[in-house]
């Protein structure tokens, strides 16, 4: 096999390891020092590049690394020439179906007449679709002979000669196994003596140092229907020595998740609430089950450096670790650590080496010592220009260096995929520079994304994640370290109320940033809603992109409505009898939430603290939302009608949408069977719609790095981000004005264009499905194109979800529901609640 060099150049632009690093907005930051000592370069292994397929997973043992691939190998049937032939065999047959039906017909008229003859020398008949036999001339005969492969067909067989297609013939999956070195070198295949099918799937495999393997397969018992596992153990060339078949050993109905050996040789193999320990020789010793009093659930297992082994969990009282004690046959000691839940278990709980074992929280790597019972931060990925969204099974080495299987399909330039090795960098090599914070509940892998290429961009300034998305409750924790004084630069509020930190003066008015901008006008966005987005004139947070959340309707029942109050919701209900609603398979709950957020701004007024919930309009919403069943008495069964039923039979008059999508006006014309308009939700104010912020961006006030903040802040707020490659899918529409000419010149095109970016557009073609109802989905038409700038143009307050809000609401609302106080007594007992809440966090 043809060697390259050790290691391949690596992703691009981490070698130039300009990093960080000085202080923060609030009084979290770490200091330039402590920052520059947990950057890392990575570099591909060139081993990876003369592996055949894509790496499945790998593992390390000794100084190997051990690497399963596969490829998908596309058949005789899997080209556009075979699907023409089969569209075409597909005609055909539906053609012949037909004339079938008129030679059965014949043949039954000769059956009565007694005189039914064959014009067949040999006596061959074909089947017809009903099962009668009907004559065929010998070249037909000949033709059938393949289908039958000679086999006299039976009366009623009506098995399709396509069914007896090889099972490669769409194509079929090679698997690989390889080892190399720890630092890519000596590449060599290793051919296995075991069964490869595509019913035979190797899940996870262990290695011991002197070779041996143990190959976890799973596969499918299409006689007894049943999930097979099966452990094979091979020795160093490659020879099976023995296999455990596993469906005597593990649950019905449970699953592996994950495999490993002890320092004995044992083999543990992880469940859902249950390790599984066998000898190597695959003899069971012991079954050892997690805390299911406590509703533990494991999520990751991982051998330490003494070669114990640890089990992540996650239950009532949260994440922690345990370790397996074999000879008492249950779970161990248990250390509080923050594991991370997303992406592969094994890059979120690590095998030790150095220390004991590491974990990933999602912005960094920590290293664990079981003895002192302490951790320490050892690699932060975003300062690495790493995007933790694509970093797959990792595994640690001797001497400090990682390895994972990275996947990288966003990049422009191509998908990065392969082996990369993480070494550290010496912080002495580590450039200066202004360490700027970004802070949200959930960072997904669009800010990640843009961190790191914003990193790599940058020679003044770095920006660091911190991922609230590890704690066990995120929005309480996020919220405390905020008013606490642990205040990031950029604060993402998506999914936390931005009203009490606005009240409290904690954010910046990003207009007197745009003031300064050359690059970012207040013209550039759609006026109207990004005046939602203000309080008083002062722009605090912002959203690149929003939703919008309306009512849909009949125009004949909603449209040229300039105000739309509950009252009108109940004569309108009234107006068309037969029970009809405007709501389906609503609760009284979920109606009256729904409205309440819809409309939050009309009850409480943040800037003086005042609170509208003892008015007639919450008193008669409260008595409109009674009118609907509570929740335990909706009726989910099988037998209940579709939304698109319901509203054509009249018995549903509205659809509420959150969020709408382009596309949607076409589908809920098809559903409505008619002209359709949109309106906000039922309030006292207006009938306009609500705007939901998709990601609602602030700045600190007192923050020491203003400038940096903004200068990553406005990134997202730029055309290019919006529309330019897989930025351009997001929910909702874009609030730059431009933008949103740019889509819905996309949705709207009748012909293939080359868009500003060099995309080839193609007209808009989909499908869409809505319980019984599908809709093939095309170019918006020049009136549905106006309707949607309405809608848009519609917008006139925010849609606001506070927790805490609508829990006092659901608390004190239930007396109601159940008939203990009235409306007028609950909407008191809300109202002082919500009102000392809002005033106690202004």
């Amino acid at each position: 096999m043809k060697r390259k060099g050790i290691i391949a150049k690596g992703l691009a632009g981490v070698l130039a390891i300009s990093m960080l690093l000085t202080g923060c907005g609030g009084k979290s930051g770490k200091d330039n020092k402590d920052m520059k000592d947990l950057v890392y370069k990575s570099e591909k292994l060139s081993c990876t590049d003369d592996m055949k397929g894509d790496i499945s997973n790998f593992t390390v043992a000794g100084d190997k690394i051990y690497v399963y691939t596969t490829e998908w190998v596309p058949g005789p049937g899997n080209t556009e020439d075979a699907e023409a032939e089969e569209e075409a065999y597909e005609a055909k047959d539906q053609e012949e179906t037909a004339d079938g039906d008129a030679a059965v017909a014949t043949t039954e008229d000769a059956v009565v007449d007694g005189d039914e003859q064959s014009d067949s020398t040999d006596g061959t008949n074909a089947i017809s679709e009903e099962g009668e036999e009907k004559p065929v001339d010998d070249a037909e005969a000949a033709d059938d002979t393949e289908a039958t492969d000679g086999a006299d067909a039976e009366i009623g067989d009506t098995t399709d000669a396509t069914d007896d297609v090889p099972d490669d013939y769409y194509g079929t999956t090679n698997q690989y196994f390889y080892t190399c070195k720890a630092d890519g070198s000596d590449l060599q295949e290793i051919q296995m003596d075991v069964e490869k099918n595509d019913n035979n799937w190797l899940n996870y495999f262990a290695a011991t140092e002197d070779g041996m393997l143990y190959m976890l397969y799973s596969g499918y018992d299409e006689k007894s229907e049943q999930s097979t596992y099966l452990i094979k153990i091979l020795d160093a060339g490659g020879s099976q020595t023995g296999e455990v078949n596993l469906n005597g050993i593990l649950d019905e109905n449970d699953y592996v998740q994950a495999m490993r050996l002890d320092k004995d040789g044992n083999i543990y193999l992880m469940g859902d609430q249950s390790v599984y320990v066998l000898d190597k020789d695959g003899n069971k010793i012991a079954q050892i089950k997690a805390d299911t009093a406590n509703n533990s659930w494991m999520m990751a297992m991982a051998r330490t450096g003494d070669g114990q082994i640890v089990v992540a969990m996650n239950g009532q009282d949260g994440m922690k670790v345990q370790t397996v004690d074999l000879a008492k046959k249950a779970m161990g000691e248990s250390y509080d650590i923050a594991v991370s839940g997303y992406g592969s278990s094994n890059s979120a709980l690590i095998d030790g080496a150095d220390y004991s074992f590491y974990y990933n929280d999602g912005s960094s790597l920590y290293g664990y010592d079981m003895q002192s019972k302490q951790s320490k931060e050892i690699l932060n990925w975003i300062s690495s220009n790493i995007n933790t969204s694509y970093v797959g099974d990792t595994r640690a080495l001797k001497g400090g260096q990682f390895i994972t299987n990275y996947s990288d399909y966003s990049s422009e330039d191509g998908a990065d995929n392969g082996l990369y090795i993480f070494t550290k960098v010496d912080p002495s090599e580590v450039a200066d520079k202004v360490t700027v914070t970004y802070a949200g509940l959930y960072v997904d892998d669009a800010i990640k994304s843009a961190a790191v290429k914003f990193n790599k961009s940058q020679d003044k300034y770095q920006i660091m994640v911190k991922d609230y998305s590890t704690y066990d409750d995120a929005a309480t924790q996020m919220n405390n370290d905020l008013l606490a004084g642990e205040i990031p630069d950029i604060i993402d509020l998506s999914g936390i109320s931005a009203e009490k930190y606005i009240s409290k003066g904690m954010l910046l008015d990003l207009y007197t940033l745009m003031d300064k901008d050359s690059d970012i006008k207040k013209d550039d966005f759609i006026e109207n809603v990004l005046q939602v987005m203000e309080t008083d004139g002062k722009l605090y947070h912002i959203s690149p992109t929003f939703g919008v959340n309306v009512l849909i309707g009949k125009t004949s029942d909603i449209g040229g409505r300039d105000k739309f109050t509950v009252q009108d919701l109940i004569d309108l209900e009234q107006s068309k009898g037969n029970d009809a609603k405007a709501f389906y398979m609503r609760s009284n709950t979920s109606v009256l939430n729904m409205i309440c957020t819809a409309n939050y701004e009309d009850y409480i007024d943040w800037n003086t603290g005042k609170c509208s919930f003892n008015s007639d309009e919450f008193v008669k919403l409260l008595e409109y939302a009674n009118t609907y069943p509570k929740d335990e008495d909706i009726n989910w069964d099988e037998d209940y009608e579709s939304l698109p039923t319901q509203i054509r039979s009249g018995k549903v008059i509205l659809a509420d949408i959150y969020s709408l999508g382009m596309e949607e006006i076409e589908l809920y014309n098809a559903m409505f069977e008619d002209d359709i308009s949109f309106i906000g939700y039922p309030s006292d104010k207006s009938a306009g719609a609500s705007a939901s912020m998709n990601m609602d961006l602030g700045i600190y006030a007192k923050s020491k790095n203003v400038d940096g903040a903004w200068a990553f802040l406005k990134t997202f707020l730029t055309k290019d981000y919006i529309c330019k490659g897989a930025n351009n899918y997001y929910s909702g529409f874009p609030l730059r004005k431009d933008a949103l000419e740019y889509q819905i010149k996309r949705y709207s095109a009748t012909e293939k264009y080359t868009d500003e970016y060099g995309n080839e557009i193609e007209p808009y073609q989909s499908f869409w499905g809505y319980d019984d109802l599908d809709v093939e989905i095309g170019p918006l038409s020049e009136d549905q194109v106006n309707k949607l700038r309405e809608v848009i143009a519609s917008v006139d307050h925010l849609y606001v979800y506070n927790d805490d809000v609508m829990t006092i609401i659901s608390d004190e609302t239930g007396a109601y529901f159940s008939g203990q106080k009235s409306a007028k007594e609950v909407a008191d007992i809300v109202q002082n609640r919500v009102s000392n809440y809002v005033n106690e966090n202004r």
